[in-house]
């Protein structure tokens, strides 16, 4: 650990410090203020480096993803996500589309009656990087209770045979922000097809946690 700046060397107060891990702190009093680590930015041989805070969350290893497709759903069938969290909250931002007009329901504190359905993979966005999330992520496992419905959104894709085109994208924030889901919570993403004819979702989980 070395001091660049402060109220004496070896005195560690009113400093700035760069760590064995190249992170900057910036330190208070010793009695009276915490030491803050300066997010995304960090020192490198070519000087102080700032990076957005998204991308060192993935420079760091810290952002996770997951998706996949439902294809040729049947006219008033639906199909869903489940999100089973561990003890952290996750941040998600749900990107999806379809090919007709369709609702997506999301209720939070959902049961299943077993682990029916598939896991979904989920990978760490930094490869070399072997952490992984506490929340595992279903496809149509068999619910037992419904939950709470607390948002809605539609899929504008066409309905019967006559108009087909891909929908803008839907997600579970506004314009595809964050959604933060509570740890120890399951939570069911419900993709139900109301175009009279079959479609096909395309859907994609960012996500990350805060333990």
């Amino acid at each position: 650990m070395s001091q660049i700046h402060g109220s004496g060397a070896g005195n560690w107060s009113n400093a700035a410090i760069v760590d064995s891990d190249g992170r900057l702190f910036v330190t208070g009093s010793i009695t009276t203020l915490p030491n803050i680590v300066i997010d995304g930015a960090k020192v490198r041989g070519s000087g102080l480096v700032v990076f957005p805070k998204t991308h060192d969350r993935q420079i760091m290893g810290k952002t996770y993803l997951c998706g996949s497709s439902f294809y040729d759903i049947s006219n008033s069938g639906s199909v869903g996500i489940l999100l089973a969290l561990g003890s952290c909250d996750l941040h998600t931002t749900f990107d999806s589309r379809a090919n007709g007009d369709a609702n997506m329901i999301l209720m939070e504190n959902v049961k299943v009656d077993s682990t029916s359905g598939n896991k979904i993979t989920v990978i760490n966005e930094q490869r070399t990087c072997g952490s992984m999330m506490n929340t595992t992520i279903w496809v149509n496992p068999i619910l037992s209770t419904s939950g709470n419905v607390i948002h809605t959104a539609m899929y504008i894709g066409g309905s019967g045979a006559g108009t087909k085109f891909v929908s803008a994208p839907v997600s579970t924030g506004i314009q595809g922000g964050d959604l933060i889901l509570a740890a120890g919570s399951a939570y069911w993403i419900k993709l139900e097809n109301l175009a009279y004819r079959d479609i096909t979702y395309d859907w994609n989980l960012e996500m990350h946690e805060h333990c």
